[in-house]
């Protein structure tokens, strides 16, 4: 995916901060390094060293590249959580080193391992049906594995502006952040800002069963999820988690029978499926508002996201 925010470097470049972080030289092969073209918001390459040991560059966006409020610090959250999920034995890479002094580069990167395998949204339709099961079961479990990760506060790591001492409060200035941030580029999304953000705070009380703050990943899609060998080998991109309600996972977005058996919860309370819904309605907010940003080179984001967006208000607004 072609964006805005990726910031593409040289080879030079490449092999400078190959050598200052993992003091190695890259090899001679002719493909050294290659871009990986999957991401929507950061630039990643394969880059094979001098041993032919593979690993994984990622680095950020330039930091005068306008990103949406939550984005901010996105790497620092990034390797901050891969190094303490990776602490639970949860499978993700291990990152090699973390670069955020900008004197080879212009933005933060990191290294970090390369898994085995591809992504499970590539092969799933080699696997078989038994295959798959057991997969989304893992993804079921390691998602409530990872959320023994708690904080002392709601919302995003390094964005003060995001974060309060309950979930309630948290999550009403993420809804706000994504709403304001859809006003500076005028984005459209099918309905006044004002009503949008009135039928939110009419659902509001459904957040305060949530007491504790638990790790959320938010972005545990099929495309974020590596299989090797028909088997679950790892999770990638953790830079969109936040501390909040666990039913904020993607498995409760998709609702993936395997996936909540594997999780260990099948039933919904009333006040569950409101939550589910309001967080249904955050992520399509992001999907349309973030287009805004990253300029796309597809508006199938957008347009599914403005459906979603039309699904809750129908849905809420009336009540």
């Amino acid at each position: 995916m072609e964006s805005l925010t990726k910031n593409k470097q040289s080879i030079e470049t490449i092999k400078a901060m190959t050598k200052s972080v993992l003091s190695k030289d890259i090899s001679s092969d002719q493909d050294a390094v290659i871009e990986l073209k999957d991401g929507w918001f950061n630039v990643a390459y394969r880059v094979k060293l001098i041993d032919q040991t593979e690993v994984i560059l990622k680095i950020a966006p330039k930091k005068d590249v306008p990103v949406m409020t939550y984005e901010e610090n996105m790497m620092s959250r990034e390797v901050m959580f891969m190094r303490k999920i990776k602490a639970l034995d949860i499978p993700c890479p291990e990152v090699y080193g973390y670069d955020d002094t900008h004197t080879l580069c212009d933005s933060d990167y990191f290294f970090m391992e390369k898994l085995q395998g591809d992504s499970l949204e590539r092969i799933k339709t080699d696997l078989s049906e038994q295959d798959l099961k057991e997969i989304n079961e893992s993804i079921g479990v390691l998602t409530k594995t990872w959320q023994h990760e708690k904080a002392a506060y709601f919302g995003y790591p390094f964005l003060l502006n995001l974060q309060a001492p309950t979930w309630k409060a948290a999550f009403l200035k993420m809804m706000d952040a994504v709403l304001n941030d859809g006003k500076r580029h005028f984005v459209d999304l099918g309905y006044d800002y004002n009503v949008i953000m009135d039928t939110i705070h009419s659902q509001q009380d459904c957040l305060d069963e949530v007491i504790d703050a638990h790790f959320v990943h938010w972005d545990c899609w099929d495309s974020n999820v590596f299989v090797n060998q028909h088997q679950l080998s790892g999770i990638l991109d953790f830079e969109r988690g936040f501390y909040g309600d666990p039913l904020a996972e993607a498995l409760f977005r998709m609702k993936h029978p395997d996936q909540l058996i594997g999780y260990g919860k099948t039933n919904f309370t009333d006040n569950e499926i409101k939550r589910m819904r309001l967080y249904d309605l955050y992520l399509a907010l992001v999907m349309v508002v973030e287009d805004s940003y990253r300029h796309y080179d597809t508006h199938d984001i957008r347009n599914y996201g403005l459906y979603q967006i039309d699904q809750y208000m129908k849905e809420y607004s009336q009540k």
